[in-house]
């Protein structure tokens, strides 16, 4: 074992959770909730995991839980000279970043690109690898269990020859994730380029495929990627002709079992494009395009602007690189500023970093993105500058690494420095704006100072207390109650006027950087010592109330964000508001769960001093709550308990209003509990879930049966054919913002739903 980086680090965090709009398959525009401004190399601070080598040649690297411990782990690909694959696990900690060498698969001849899918349905993702010198793909079955990573001995699939990206799809909407990638056929019996794909017939513990299906496309296809972009939840392949100065698409037009695509509809655009990425970046619920065009140094954007069905797009260039950082490679979409709006990085080759172009569209419609600026991957003066150039740095994944919630930027740097190669991972950590602790006061705060930044889907209250979106935990290493520091939070306008726009909030906060008057009734609301939540009256510690010196609530209109300083004497949480109540209950837990026909919910509190009762809420949707029953609270009873005996073999949601003997009033978090209806019932694992979700569902003896995900309002995100004989599915919710949805089974003669939290 390696252990690549150990050591502390005072770092700002954050945890967030802001919602999507639409999509479950592209990275989209999320409600308004205040970002951070212009992003800049600042932002993110440089750490070289020291004793890496990424090989001659680092082909690709993607990063996911590869073990279920909920950190994303590393896998790099090392092309030559070394033929290896380098498993890293993530062993971080908020602000400490720490990766370790895991037992890595054995790789085959020069292999390539990467990619991971949960083919055989166990509920683990696994790992394939495109071994372009034996023109096959190697398929390691995942048997990882948390703290330990394992693959098994490869499967190899395919014979193939230049293979090209690895894409995972459920082409034929059978519930399988296939396998697609650009390659000539190595019997070259037809004798063109195109696109290989090898439909899935796996089931748990074994790998099985059909024999391969081949697409012709007029040359081999460069900067590949798919998603749907007709609306028929069908995802396309997109691709760019090698050397054709073209842009295409083929639209899928399989059915489950069979395989199909259209002829392919092309657009023109420059010379020798290299990646391309899908996401909606103008917030219309439509996924649009982004393709890197190395030769021009552009960037071409296609906005979809279909209504209904099909294909239709507006085509516009941005600059993209320079003559420092040339030659635009892979496209990443990600939403670095956590301003709910999707932004662009292009890893550029020859070049020790990457352009990034940061999203400032305001509406749907257009798109709008700030002037390019760069982000290195480390900045060290100490390195001399190659007069050949940097190497090609094709090893980039962009996720929250660390724990905190932000995305990091992970990179491997090849450095030719004349006879010496330098090969190093490095991360980037997001520190975007993080609140500032400094030391001050009779003991001062001293040692690792780990921040964290929640933000809410909406304005939350606590026995009905509202408080700000957006709230903040410092947590010392050392001495967190008695040490003492001076305080700076950093809030956006939009974090005011969405407190103020809630009905009965009651006294404004600054409705402008001019509103001097509202200052006054900015209030801060403490807690001291620890929460697994992060919510008001779930520490462990007393509360208080702090009043800002209005002199040092100020508007920095360069950064355009209010900052408000102000001294403490212990940590942790602290929430923004316009009210002096703190009331005192703390809700330890809220279960609930099928006891026969009926439903049985139960729940833990702490300090009911001044409650007065617990009303049960129940909705059908998670949207719309009635009461159905009340608990009286007592000073010394702390678990309580109700049973819905009028569930009528239904799902259904639940919450309790928590109200105070004055009236005001809170809500707990939202739980679900599953029909009992055991034949036509739907089994969801893990419930809460969080990128993938394991679906159990009535066996499909003949005809056809189907699996829809709706949100909230009814709306159909995806649509599932099931595929006879199937009984379990299982569905990838990555970009699925955190939030209650429906998981809805129909074979045409019953329907049956089952309630959805992904976290």
């Amino acid at each position: 074992m390696n252990n690549l980086y150990s050591c502390r680090r005072t770092a700002a965090l954050l945890v967030l959770s802001f919602v999507t709009l639409l999509s479950s398959v592209f990275p989209s525009f999320s409600q308004p909730v205040g970002g951070w401004g212009k992003i800049t190399d600042s932002g993110f601070s440089p750490i070289t995991f020291p004793g890496f080598l990424g090989g001659f040649n680092v082909r690709g690297m993607i990063a996911f839980d590869i073990d279920g411990d909920g950190r994303k782990d590393a896998v790099v690909v090392n092309a030559s000279p070394v033929n290896a694959i380098t498993v890293l696990q993530n062993l971080s900690a908020p602000g400490v970043p720490d990766f370790e060498d895991a037992a890595s698969p054995a790789a085959g001849n020069s292999p390539g690109s990467i990619a991971y899918g949960d083919l055989d349905g166990d509920g683990k993702p696994d790992l394939l690898v495109a071994n372009l010198g034996d023109h096959n793909i190697s398929i390691f079955r995942n048997n990882s269990t948390p703290g330990h990573l394992s693959f098994d001995t490869a499967v190899k699939v395919g014979n193939v020859t230049f293979l090209g990206s690895l894409l995972i799809q459920d082409f034929d909407h059978d519930g399988k994730p296939d396998i697609a990638f650009p390659a000539i056929p190595e019997d070259n019996t037809h004798g063109y380029n195109g696109f290989a794909i090898f439909r899935n017939t796996s089931s748990p513990g074994t790998f099985s495929f059909q024999p391969r299906v081949d697409f012709t496309t007029v040359a081999f296809p460069e900067a590949v990627s798919s998603g749907d972009l007709t609306g028929d939840s069908l995802p396309e392949l997109i691709y760019c002709p090698d050397l054709s100065n073209k842009f295409s698409i083929l639209v899928n037009t399989s059915t489950p079992g069979v395989l199909s695509f259209d002829t392919a509809v092309s657009w023109p655009i420059g010379n020798y494009p290299i990646g391309s990425a899908i996401g909606d970046f103008d917030g219309d619920g439509l996924p649009d395009i982004a393709v890197s065009v190395s030769h021009y140094n552009t960037l071409s954007l296609f906005r979809n602007t279909r209504t209904g069905t099909g294909l239709s797009f507006d085509q516009t260039e941005l600059t993209v690189g320079d003559t420092l950082h040339p030659y635009p490679g892979g496209v990443s979409i990600s939403d670095l500023n956590m301003d709910g709006k999707p932004d662009l990085f292009i890893r550029c080759n020859n070049s020790r970093g990457g352009a990034l172009l940061q999203n400032e569209t305001a509406a749907p419609g257009s798109f709008a993105f700030a002037p390019q600026r760069f982000i290195s991957i480390l900045p060290d003066t100490s390195i001399v500058q190659d007069p050949f150039g940097e190497g090609a740095a094709d090893g980039l994944a962009i996720d929250d690494f660390d724990g905190d919630g932000r995305p990091d930027l992970l990179m491997t740097d090849y450095r030719p420095q004349f006879t010496i190669v330098y090969n190093t991972l490095n991360i980037r950590l997001n520190r975007i704006g993080a609140p500032l602790v400094a030391p001050s006061g009779a003991s001062p705060v001293s040692d690792t100072i780990a921040t964290y930044i929640t933000i809410d889907t909406t304005v939350q209250t606590h026995n009905g207390t509202p408080y700000l979106q957006r709230h903040f935990d410092i947590e010392p290493a050392s001495n967190p109650a008695t040490s003492t520091a001076t305080v700076t939070l950093y809030y956006n306008q939009q974090d005011f006027d969405n407190f103020n726009a809630l009905a009965a909030h009651g006294d404004d906060l600054p409705t402008a950087a001019s509103d001097t008057a509202d200052k006054a009734h900015i209030l801060i609301f403490q807690y001291h010592g620890t929460s697994a939540t992060r919510r008001p009256g779930s520490y462990s510690g007393s509360s208080q109330l702090i009043n800002p010196d209005d002199s040092k609530i100020v508007w920095n209109n360069s950064s355009s964000r209010w900052e408000i300083t102000f001294d403490v004497t212990g940590f942790s949480g602290f929430f923004l508001g316009t009210s002096g109540t703190v009331l005192p209950l703390t809700l330890l837990s809220f279960d609930g769960h099928r006891q026969g026909a009926d439903a049985l919910l139960d729940w833990t509190a702490t300090d009911e001093i001044d409650v007065s009762r617990f009303e049960v809420q129940r909705s059908p949707n998670g949207g719309s709550f009635t009461s159905i029953g009340v608990v009286p609270a007592t000073a010394d009873m702390h678990r309580y308990s109700y049973i819905d005996a009028a569930t009528q073999n239904k799902a259904y949601f639940y919450r309790l209003k928590i109200v105070d003997l004055d009236g005001k009033y809170s809500y707990s978090r939202i739980v679900s509990i599953a029909g009992s209806n055991s034949l036509y019932g739907l089994n969801l694992f893990p419930n809460p879930a969080h990128g993938l979700v394991t679906i159990q569902h009535p066996a499909v003896t003949g005809g056809t049966a189907q699996i829809q995900l709706l949100d909230l309002s009814g709306r159909v995100l995806r649509t599932i054919k099931v595929a006879p004989g199937s009984a379990q599915i299982t569905l990838n919710l990555d970009g699925l913002a955190a939030g209650i949805y429906q998981v809805q089974w129909s074979d045409g003669s019953h329907k049956v739903s089952c309630p959805l939290l992904v976290k």
